[in-house]
């Protein structure tokens, strides 16, 4: 043959053979995701594990429709809840051997590779697959250790899609009792259960665990605390829910708080903060006097516990500007919840802090105070730095309670207009009627109009008599502020206005608030003004309706 044509040949027979493969490839892949998602159990087991032992489950599964992605989690929790294999020994070559024949090692899969895979699914782009994939995780977690210990490496997982479902998972199935469950349980997962409420599904997943195995919860927990600094936030979130193992959890975690290494201390305190372990508070406490480290992870739990018998060294860390500013940001809050005299007095000293960061938090911890830090802060209403009125009045609109009414109204006329326009955002809260009047005298003016309507609008039914009177108002300013308000109340505003769209003097902002409001209603009422005879009000309702967008 001519060589040029063998060459031809050749060619076309690699092209055939590549074609050729490719299809049977192709070929094979499909008959793997049909067997995982069809009827037959052992089929779908066999295909999920054929794909991840030649590593192309990921691969092969990303390629496919939403429904198929979701469909084969069932395959993989098929799997999941098989024995595991036994244990084979292999053959370890001696050291002084100088052969080079020594058996090659298959890596036995286990049903907890399954679970990996549904980890993995969790990060899936499309919702309905994330969700099947929490289910799936739910389902298999508490079916042997090994799975458990997958779920518990996924709450160090970086991907929040991983970590936060695997939290969840231990919170939900580490409870003792279906009640315990059905609290947890998102309602996506019992749809998907195809149950008809949370007590059902939260009883079926309650019916499927292993007892033996949800009892190693805490102690698999507490252990991971000492292998990996990841897993120290994650873990105290879990503990936090398991509330019927408390006295566990405390009884692991403590001997950790006088562990050498100062970040497996940090997690212990941390868990024992989010548990709320108050019986702890002195062995926490010891490591205040510890290295910097040491001492901020106490302070934080502490403040996390905010006990009375806490205050001490949270007031003393607030006041300390030495200390860590996250630690002592945590200490301010925890000074809220605590509330008492001395607390919030602290608080009150810390408006004034050099550090931004620190007033914040101080505003958080007296909001979180409440009622108990109205006195206090209608002192520091008064005090001659702009700084500390300011965040005192911004603490006040944190409270959001009638208490604060004389303070702040006092406080529209504060001199720096920040103060006095956060004065009117913080009177601004539902049925506050106390804090109608003063806000409605400044409608007109120009420092403080927006807040106030804002203010009026957030209030609702007991401020739509002073702003429907406001419409009328011979000062335009005050009348669209007014108007704004209004507005701003929605459809339930609609029949109040319809009057003041009938009268002269306010006709036109009550047609401007309807255009804004919109609605069914409000159209009746335009459409009937734009047949008035009035020019003025046939072009106001006109352009309203195009607001709406009718023409």
């Amino acid at each position: 043959m001519n060589r040029k044509y063998l060459s031809y040949a050749i060619f076309f027979a690699i092209i055939a053979l590549v074609v050729g493969l490719t299809i049977n490839h192709s070929r094979y892949i499909r008959s793997q995701i049909d067997a995982m998602t069809g009827p037959n159990r052992s089929a779908r087991i066999s295909a999920a594990k054929e794909l991840v032992r030649t590593e192309q489950f990921s691969d092969t599964v990303t390629g496919e429709t939403e429904a198929t992605r979701a469909s084969v989690i069932q395959a993989l929790e098929d799997w999941a809840s098989e024995p595991a294999p036994p244990v084979v020994p292999v053959p370890v070559k001696a050291a002084d051997s100088k052969t080079t024949d020594a058996p090659e090692v298959t890596k036995t899969l286990k049903p907890s590779d399954a679970v990996t895979q549904i980890l993995n699914l969790l990060k899936d782009q499309d919702k309905g697959v994330r969700d099947r994939a929490l289910l799936g995780v739910l389902r298999t977690c508490a079916l042997s250790d090994d799975n458990l210990d997958v779920v518990i490496g996924g709450i160090k997982d970086t991907d929040g899609n991983v970590r936060k479902p695997c939290v969840l998972t231990l919170q939900t199935i580490g409870q003792k009792d279906p009640d315990g469950i059905s609290r947890l349980l998102l309602q996506e997962t019992v749809t998907l259960m195809r149950m008809p409420d949370n007590k059902s599904a939260a009883e079926a997943l309650f019916a499927s665990r292993k007892g033996v195995v949800v009892q190693h919860i805490v102690t698999k927990l507490v252990a991971a605390i000492k292998t990996d600094a990841a897993y120290r936030g994650p873990v105290g979130d879990v503990l936090s829910a398991l509330t019927t193992d408390h006295q566990q959890a405390v009884t692991e975690l403590l001997p950790l708080l006088m562990d050498k290494d100062d970040g497996i201390k940090g997690g212990a305190a941390d868990a024992l903060g989010k548990m709320q372990a108050k019986e702890a508070i002195t062995q926490i406490s010891a490591l205040l006097s510890g290295s910097d480290s040491a001492r901020k992870s106490a302070i934080s739990s502490l403040a996390l516990i905010a006990d009375v018998t806490c205050e001490k060294p949270l007031i003393e860390a607030v006041n300390n500007p030495t200390d860590n500013t996250e630690a002592r940001q945590q200490a301010a809050v925890g000074l809220g919840k605590i509330a008492t005299p001395e607390a919030v007095s602290a608080l009150i000293k810390t408006l004034g802090d050099y550090d931004l960061k620190i007033r914040e938090s101080a505003v958080v911890g007296l909001s979180r105070a409440g009622i108990s830090a109205i006195t206090a802060l209608n002192s520091a209403l008064k005090s001659p730095e702009r700084e500390t009125r300011l965040q005192a009045a911004q603490a006040m609109t944190g409270i959001a309670a009638p208490q604060i009414n004389s303070g702040l109204i006092a406080a529209l006329n504060d001199n720096d207009l920040g103060v006095a326009r956060q004065a009117a955002v913080g009177l601004g809260f539902k049925d506050n009627s106390g804090a109608v009047s003063a806000l409605a005298a400044r409608l007109g003016t120009s420092r403080q109009a927006a807040d106030a309507s804002d203010a009026l609008a957030l209030i609702g039914v007991p401020a739509r008599t002073a702003l429907i009177k406001a419409l009328s108002s011979s000062d335009p300013t005050e009348a669209y502020f007014a108007s704004l308000a209004l507005g701003k109340q929605g459809e339930s505003a609609v029949p109040a206005i319809k009057t003041a769209a009938n009268s002269g003097p306010s006709r036109k902002w009550a047609i401007a608030a309807l255009g804004k409001i919109g609605g069914k209603d409000a159209v009746v009422i335009l459409t009937s003004l734009r047949a008035q005879s009035d020019p003025a009000t046939r072009d106001a309702a006109t352009q309203a309706l195009k607001l709406i967008g009718i023409n």
